[in-house]
This record gives C-alpha cells, sequence and structure tokens, in this order.
C-alpha cells in the first residue's frame, strides 16, 4: 500500500493497493465488518505479467489469514498485515496466483479457526461496472459512499478549439483513473466521451494518455493525465506549430493536465516547469489508450 497522493511530505495522503508499485486501487474504509472481510478486489490481467492474477481484500481484527483454495484442491495462504496510512488503520491481506489455478474459493481464519468463506469465479468477475480493462482491479465494494467518490467528476480543463468548447473531467476510484471528455459545437449539440486507465502514483514527470473528445459534427484529439506534483506550468507544442500553455489542476494533491487539439493535428512534445522557472529534465510518456469497456454508473451518452 501506498500514498498516491502528492509528494512525500506534503499535507495529501491518499492510500492504494498497488501490484509491484502499479496497477493500484483505491482503498476505501470499511465502515461494517460482516462479514470478517470485505469488499475483495481482483486483478485478473496485469500487464507484464501473463497468466498471473491478483487478489486482496481487507480482513476484520482478529483475522490472521486470508486462504485461496482452487478447483482441484491446491491452496494459498497470505498472513494479514496492519498497515496505518493516512490517518487510518487497514488490516490487509492478498495473494498473487497462477490463472491456470485460480481460487475458487477465499475464506479467512482466525484464532477460532474458519471465520467467512466467498465462493468466487475469477473468469466471470467483472466488478460492479461492468469489464475491466488490464491493469484496473476488478471491486466488489458495494457501498454507496464508495461508488459516489468514484463517479464524483473534477475539471481538469477546458478551452475552445474551432469554435468548439470542450471539457475534461478527471474522477478516481473503484473503477480505475477515469477521465471525461465533452465537446459542444455551437447550435449543434454535444458529445462526451470516457477512458478509463490504471491508476498510477504520481509520475517524475507526465504520463499522459490519448482521450478521443467526440462532439456532434467532429471528433477532436484529447490529452489528460498526471504531471509531477512540483509541476506549476508547461508548454504544449502541436504539430500545427502552434504551443498552448497548460497549468495543473490539484484533485486531492494529485496534479492533472488536460487540453485538446485541433482536428488531424497531436501534441509533438511537453515541456514542464517548476514554480522558480526550471524547466524539468525530460518530458512525460504519451500511453497508449486503453479502450473503455463500459461507462461509469451515472454517466451521460452522446447527445
Amino acid at each position: 500500500m501506498r500514498n498516491i497522493a502528492a509528494a512525500p511530505g506534503t499535507h495529501w495522503c491518499l492510500p492504494a493497493v498497488m501490484f509491484n508499485g502499479h496497477n493500484g486501487d483505491v482503498l476505501f474504509k470499511l465502515i461494517r465488518r460482516t462479514p470478517t472481510f470485505g469488499n475483495p478486489a481482483f486483478l485478473a490481467h496485469v500487464p507484464g505479467f501473463p497468466g498471473i492474477g491478483a487478489v486482496f481484500t481487507q480482513v476484520a481484527p482478529g483475522e490472521t489469514r486470508l486462504v485461496g483454495t482452487s478447483p482441484d484442491g491446491r491452496s494459498i495462504s497470505a498472513r494479514a498485515v496492519q498497515v496505518r496510512a493516512c490517518g487510518t488503520t487497514f488490516n490487509l491481506a492478498g495473494f498473487a496466483f497462477a490463472q491456470r489455478h485460480p481460487p475458487a474459493e477465499i475464506a479467512t481464519y482466525g484464532r477460532f479457526g474458519l471465520g467467512d468463506g466467498l465462493i468466487v469465479n475469477i473468469g466471470t468477475i467483472t466488478s460492479l461496472f461492468g469489464p475491466t480493462a488490464p491493469g484496473i482491479w476488478a471491486n466488489l465494494d458495494k457501498s454507496r459512499s464508495d461508488i459516489a467518490a468514484s463517479q464524483a467528476r473534477h475539471p481538469i480543463g477546458t478551452g475552445t478549439v474551432s469554435g468548439q468548447i470542450w471539457h475534461i473531467w478527471a474522477s478516481l476510484g473503484l473503477y480505475g483513473q477515469c477521465y471525461t471528455a465533452n465537446l459542444r459545437t455551437p447550435g449543434a449539440g454535444r458529445g462526451q466521451s470516457p477512458e478509463c486507465v490504471p491508476v498510477a502514483a504520481p509520475p517524475r514527470t507526465a504520463a499522459l494518455i490519448a482521450v478521443p473528445v467526440s462532439g456532434a459534427q467532429a471528433q477532436l484529439s484529447g490529452y489528460a493525465g498526471l504531471v509531477s506534483p512540483r509541476t506549476a506550468y508547461g508548454y504544449a507544442s502541436i504539430s500545427d506549430g502552434t504551443t498552448r500553455r497548460v497549468v495543473p489542476v490539484r484533485v486531492a494533491g494529485r496534479a492533472y493536465i488536460a487540453l485538446v487539439v485541433p482536428a488531424g493535428c497531436q501534441v509533438t512534445r511537453l515541456s514542464l516547469f517548476d514554480a522558480s522557472g526550471h524547466l524539468f529534465p525530460s518530458v512525460g510518456r504519451f500511453t497508449q489508450v486503453i479502450p473503455w469497456l463500459k461507462e461509469p454508473p451515472g454517466s451521460a451518452g452522446s447527445s
């Protein structure tokens, strides 16, 4: 578990469970402890680890082990660990497993023996929000407050391109790091398109993804993502020879930027500067788009 908010030493803190430092899952505190474990999360497609899956869950105090048992009787046992982060104590247990021998049941054990068990079918788990893309955990969290927090959209960029008004929002939670783009053409309607990627910690420079920005009459190229918390401003060079100034928007200590470029254009370079005007030693990377498989609950479609 690690803090995925701002850099160490700041007052911002947001705990998440990470697989090998990547592919995170935002951790929400359990309100109830029934059963003895709550809201398991599964990672069925781990980038860079073919054939490997993972599961973790919070467990109640007094439960010391989490055991996964496959249909052929093989079992994996993990010790529950108490971790304190962001002013909250979490009891966590989890393990990785070979997908050819997935657990068909997970159960907790304490000093008095078996606690609770849950029958699972790894092949059909898609989380409450539909299919998940590689690197995004499938959550079984049904808490209304956790879902609402995960749906909350925060504006990270707006502007006008070719007479069309665009907005991009960021949301973070149970279905990954999501971006929603909206494009409105005066007198011709508007469109909306979401994109979700695995949760990551703040980068040293920048980590952006391409976000399609669809409108009623055109589709533009958008970019959104995280930059280093030290970023004060930046300049994006566009393939048409123009330059756009970008200023990070901070949400829970995470620094986001977003921009949209004219049709047929793309960002060719991103230069970032700190508050003293020093240029960062390297620019960010532009990751491939991870196709959106299902809209978050409550999101709107195109109109």
